[in-house]
């Protein structure tokens, strides 16, 4: 069975955009301050994303902005990947 490269892609965009829209508003969800959870992971985006950090609200829209694009460029090369070898092993 093959995969579709854009709608894997998507799929794998907008989960890794909502993973980075979770993991940004989760203090604000839990009531907790920053530090107490998911501490790691942020300084890891922040890390990863140049544009990407916690505090003013456009720069945590760019971490969404670029885990999206990350997740879809992920995305359609594991699809293509996936593709390529399932058409080898096949042979």
């Amino acid at each position: 069975m093959k995969l579709k490269p854009l709608a894997f892609a998507l799929a794998c965009g907008i989960f890794w955009a909502v993973s980075m829209l979770f993991i940004t508003l989760y203090p604000y969800i839990s009531g907790a301050t920053f530090g107490v959870h998911g501490e790691t992971f942020k300084y890891m985006m922040m890390d990863s994303y140049p544009f990407y950090h916690y505090g003013a609200w456009y720069r945590q829209a760019f971490g969404v902005v670029f885990g999206f694009a990350d997740g879809f460029v992920c995305g359609i090369i594991f699809a293509y990947l996936y593709n390529l070898l399932v058409d080898k092993v096949k042979k």
